[in-house]
């Protein structure tokens, strides 16, 4: 039955969601979840935005909840479902490591669609695996329909899709519902992050321990600030999500950014080899030398592993170490090293930061993450990149666990292939992508500080006159020519970039609309400035578009109000003619 009696708000909504989905208002971001032990993406959870037109932008809390009770939910649901499914297959295509996608559903899709049948035919349809899809329902949805949402959910596992408890925590009846269906993974509510009192970080640890205790891997939202990281670390917490860590984005930027900050995708390998690692609390209640010395995890270290990963004492002393450890340092056997220190082994330049950071982890519980160091192997100097963390038996600190990457080469390549990656060739500007990835930055800094900034799109309306005339070889010499006008004149203040063809794009911060307006007239008038080119007299005509971010609050918005501007112009350019 529709509900006559909805506030103003709601009809909205209902009235407009096959348009908000049509006219791409309701966009899907993901936010990345990172394996708390070697700081990898290893998920990526899809969320809803929806920026509309009229209303601004409206939050999940206002529209879920009316499309939830008007029965609509599920229209919502099946789009991302598909574009999730669609957004693996690109990422696929793209030859990238891809990690599991996670979409969060409601109680009422189970009984609306043929939810089984409709993943069934996404899966063919994108030509993707159960497994890289998983489904995320909160308890109090199970509940709503206990039979048809348990049975669902139990042939989605059956057929690979992994299973997400969604608000552990948020209810006693989570705990009942923990013992009837087959949950791989909790996800635990973010208000005992939010509150983070000693009580709320006891309830925590049990939480953990409990769903390890079950064979579940355990995932924190909500992770806000470096304090809740390292608890989450030393609890033993599988995975983490929040905006300390990464905030959510499309699929494009979010790519972007992570190539930006160097932040990794998992492997197949390296997940598979976690879901087993994972089901014995490494960091919680083993002594060094008991279950770490395991056949199977020997096994699995050996076969799957590219870290090398060891174990110490209390006294610092290795007590163990996997295959890739002793490889890296060429030893044949434990006794080369079991018992000894780092001073000992005599492999570090300078000791002292190492000793320093071990001492930090075994005498205050605290965990060092990626502390870039130099080590001695096979005679040269190494760069690496090492992390550790204490081991607890009872709430004793009794050893300590770490790993290390050798980055020498890999740092090398990352840097020469990230700037060429960013770079237009034909300028020496940012490209597209580069500027994207500045881009998010500046909002960033404007939703962190509120600094505005103003986004100027350029084109040359005679480019392809001088292209007919002189050729493609000249063209790229006029392009190169407006890239050093705009680096000489405001380079230093701004951000350039060639998006597409003869098409340049500014950003900087600015004060006001002043300040932006003036900025625009400048980067017209450097452009009129360019009258000649390799000897050849050339008269440039630019147009000119510009916008601010106050005034829009979206990029999407933003680069089309500076594209309009700047069209604008062009054809008053052209009505002069």
């Amino acid at each position: 039955m529709i509900n006559t009696g909805r506030v103003p708000e709601e009809s909205y909504i209902v009235e407009n969601l096959d348009r908000a989905i049509q006219e791409g208002w309701i966009r899907v971001v993901y936010q990345p979840v990172i394996r708390t032990l070697q700081e990898k993406v290893c998920e990526l959870e899809a969320l809803v935005r929806w920026d509309d037109p009229e209303r601004g932008e409206l939050l999940p809390e206002q529209f879920v909840p009316v499309l939830e009770q008007e029965n609509l939910i599920d229209r919502l649901d099946r789009f991302v479902l598909r574009k999730a499914c669609a957004d693996c297959r690109f990422a696929l295509n793209q030859k990238r490591e891809v990690v599991p996608f996670s979409v969060n559903l409601s109680g009422k899709d189970f009984t609306a669609i043929d939810l089984y049948q409709f993943l069934e035919d996404l899966m063919k349809a994108y030509n993707l695996t159960p497994d890289l899809i998983g489904i995320e329902i909160q308890g109090r949805a199970i509940e709503e329909a206990p039979e048809i949402v348990k049975s669902t959910l139990e042939k989605l596992h059956a057929n690979g899709h992994r299973i997400i408890l969604d608000d552990f925590g948020s209810s006693v009846s989570c705990l009942s519902i923990l013992k009837e269906s087959s949950f791989e993974l909790v996800k635990i509510d973010r208000s005992f992050l939010s509150d983070f009192s000693l009580r709320s970080r006891r309830i925590l640890t049990s939480m953990i321990a409990m769903a390890k205790s079950l064979t579940m891997d355990t995932l924190a939202e909500g992770v806000e600030t470096e304090e809740q990281e390292e608890f989450l670390r030393s609890a033993g917490c599988d995975k983490m999500q929040g905006y300390f860590l990464m905030k959510p984005m499309e699929l494009g930027p979010l790519f972007a950014a992570m190539d930006e900050i160097g932040m990794q995708l998992e492997s197949s390998s390296e997940r598979q080899y976690y879901n087993e690692v994972y089901k014995v609390n490494v960091l919680r209640n083993h002594s060094v030398g008991d279950e770490l010395n395991s056949s199977v995890l020997w096994d699995n270290f050996n076969r799957n592993s590219g870290l090398g990963i060891f174990w110490k004492d209390k006294q610092r002393r290795f007590v163990g170490a996997n295959q890739k450890f002793m490889e890296y340092y060429g030893f044949s056997k434990e006794a080369d090293f079991v018992g000894k220190t780092d001073e000992d082994m005599g492999w570090h330049v300078n000791p002292d930061p190492y000793r320093n950071d071990e001492y930090a982890v075994l005498r205050e519980g605290r965990v060092t993450n990626n502390v870039a160091g130099h080590c001695i192997a096979h005679g040269s100097i190494r760069n690496i990149l090492a992390s550790k963390m204490p081991i607890y038996d009872n709430g004793r600190i009794i050893g300590l666990v770490g790993y290390f990457r050798d980055i020498t080469e890999e740092h090398e390549l990352q840097h020469k292939s990230l700037r060429a990656a960013e770079t237009d060739s034909v300028t020496g500007l940012l490209n597209i992508r580069g500027f994207m990835t500045a881009r998010l930055k500046y909002e960033d800094e404007f939703r962190l500080r509120g600094t505005d900034f103003t986004e100027i799109h350029l084109t040359i309306d005679n480019f392809e006159d001088f292209l007919l005339e002189y050729g493609h070889a000249f063209g790229e010499e006029i392009l190169y020519a407006v890239g050093k006008k705009l680096n000489h004149v405001i380079g230093t203040h701004a951000t350039l970039a060639r998006s597409t063809g003869n098409k340049f794009i500014v950003m900087k911060q600015v004060v006001d609309a002043k300040e932006a307006e003036k900025l625009a007239g400048d980067v017209r008038r450097s452009i009129r400035e360019v009258v000649n080119v390799n000897g050849f007299t050339c008269k440039l005509c630019p147009s000119v578009g510009h916008a601010q971010f106050s005034d829009y609050q979206t990029v999407d918005y933003l680069q089309k109000e500076a594209e309009r501007r700047m069209r604008e112009e062009w054809q008053q350019h052209q009505k002069k003619e």
